[in-house]
């Protein structure tokens, strides 16, 4: 058979072009086949350049210059169901679908969950950055990393608010008062990321003091560089993360003290210390896997940094054009706490106008707008019924 291929040149050279051709178009019909069998496509995302780049492009400029919101509209553009949209792109021939229908939603996050998750390609983008934490696994990795952060968000811990107390009296003094300009969101972001290092750590980065702090800057040049590595796709090897890696070591260096510090310590003394810090609470499970409690901290760090700062952001915009609204709120909090007074846990649970004002913030402006699951049964476990199949959901 080889004497036959070094014999005939041209037979070699047409059957390595045509076999792979062959082998990724019967791929195409089977998968299609199975696909309609389960219902249809979605309306197609038609794209103007080959692999649809063009669509990344436009992802990823839109996301640089605040305009996320435009991207969603263009997209959804495409579905003609314009109240419940659901359309899908192909991308070097991976399945990409967009959804805002809440049945399709509905199915993501409750009534088939099991059969979604994050799935290996967002593991693989995320990994350098989250590692094996809750938010970039499935299975078994994700049960261990919830049970083991979980205990860490109990009444008792949450309701200790002397480390936010101190970081939120920094942070009124930066504000001004005397008709200054300042910008409150940078000052958010600064804020949130002082007192979430403070309350994982047990040691504040002092952002506020100074905004442009090693941690401070690496830690945002990494997650600029993530979301674009994110919104990329199968294209993301082909960018440059040469700040990204650096910005990794720095962060990496600067958790790496803590971690060696609390894993010096003996569980008993760990579990019997006062103001335990997250990081302190962490190792006194057990856990003395370095990688592991790194993974979980950066993790929490990034989920409780953009989140809080995001809703605090969106929260003054409203009240600064809502008087009225700022007025009932200042009386309740007056009622309650008082002018000078720290409020406490009991007194945050029972501001129910203050609550409601959080709520109504988070409904317009969520601070996850977005999420990414994967099919983990197609392609594994066989066809399902009224499955949302593809690859890859955008929800």
């Amino acid at each position: 058979m080889l004497d036959l291929l070094y014999s005939h040149p041209f037979l070699t050279l047409t059957l390595l072009i045509f076999l792979p051709f062959l082998y990724i178009n019967i791929s195409i019909l089977l998968e299609n086949r199975a696909i309609r069998r389960l219902g249809a496509f979605a309306p197609p995302v038609k794209a103007r350049l080959p692999f649809s780049i063009d669509v990344v492009l436009r992802s990823i400029s839109n996301a640089t210059s605040n305009k996320d919101l435009d991207f969603w509209a263009w997209l959804f553009a495409w579905s003609p169901n314009k109240h419940s949209p659901t359309v899908e792109v192909s991308l070097a021939r991976q399945r990409f679908i967009f959804t805002a229908d809440p049945e399709n939603i509905k199915a993501i996050l409750a009534t088939q969950f099991q059969d979604y998750g994050k799935g290996e390609p967002f593991h693989e983008d995320w990994k350098h950055f989250l590692g094996d934490s809750i938010f970039a696994t499935d299975g078994d990795q994700w049960h261990n990393s919830r049970q083991l952060i979980r205990p860490q968000f109990v009444k008792n811990r949450v309701a200790d608010l002397d480390i936010f107390e101190k970081h939120v009296r920094h942070l009124l003094s930066k504000i001004g008062g005397r008709g200054e300009e300042v910008d409150i969101c940078a000052l958010f972001y600064c804020f949130t990321l002082d007192s979430a290092t403070d309350y994982l750590l047990g040691k504040s980065v002092d952002s506020l003091d100074d905004p442009n702090t090693e941690f401070a800057s690496a830690f945002a040049e990494v997650q600029r560089v993530q979301n674009t590595i994110a919104r990329a796709g199968p294209f993301n090897k082909l960018l440059p993360k040469g700040t990204f890696w650096a910005g990794l070591k720095v962060i990496n260096d600067f958790v790496e003290p803590f971690i060696e510090s609390v894993l010096r310590m003996n569980i008993a003394d760990l579990k019997e210390k006062t103001n335990q810090s997250f990081l302190h609470a962490l190792a006194a499970t057990g856990t003395r896997d370095r990688k592991v409690i790194r993974d979980q901290v950066v993790a929490v760090l990034l989920a409780g940094r953009d989140t809080t700062a995001g809703a605090l952001s969106f929260t003054f915009q409203e009240l600064s054009n809502h008087p009225e609204i700022v007025q009932k709120l200042r009386r309740e909090i007056l009622e309650r706490v008082g002018p000078m007074e720290a409020p406490t846990y009991e007194d945050l649970k029972n501001m129910p106008y203050l609550q409601h004002c959080m709520n109504e913030t988070l409904r317009l402006y969520p601070s996850v707008p977005f999420n990414v699951s994967c099919d983990l049964v197609w392609g594994t476990a066989g066809e399902k019924a009224d499955s949302i199949v593809g690859e890859n959901v955008v929800a």
